[in-house]
């Protein structure tokens, strides 16, 4: 039987290459929510963790570095834990593109563009405070 530590913060991962967008957005979310932050380079590396950690939400980048792109990436993220949130990232504004991510499992589809940290820091905490912690 497993237990719920109640005093045990959430997690979430960021997944995709690591620059200054993710840094700022690990910064925002640790300013405004009381998720630990994970982040990784590539979907190989976080799906490493993914069952020993398994965080509540999973921001990923629909090109997140070397290896799988975002559609393999979730695929394989849900088929290890299909209850995590889990919010993609994409430059690209195209519905088809979107249509086919949420298909894949993608629970939301963020647009990257001016003040997207805001919309996703939103999306984290609308989130949170949907779910029992």
């Amino acid at each position: 039987m497993k237990f719920c530590n109640k005093y045990k913060k959430p997690s979430l991962f960021i997944v995709g290459n690591v620059s200054m967008f993710s840094l700022q957005l690990n910064m925002e979310i640790n300013e405004k929510s009381n998720y630990t932050v994970y982040v990784y380079n590539s979907a190989e590396d976080a799906l490493q963790e993914l069952q020993s950690i398994q965080p509540k939400i999973v921001i990923l980048d629909s090109f997140p570095g070397k290896g799988m792109n975002g559609q393999q990436a979730i695929i394989a993220i849900k088929s290890l834990l299909p209850e995590v949130y889990s919010i993609i990232l994409s430059s690209n504004n195209d519905a088809d593109t979107a249509i086919d991510l949420i298909k894949s499992g993608a629970d939301s589809f963020i647009y990257k563009k001016e003040n997207v940290i805001e919309e996703i820091v939103d999306e984290i905490l609308s989130v949170n405070s949907n779910q029992f912690v």
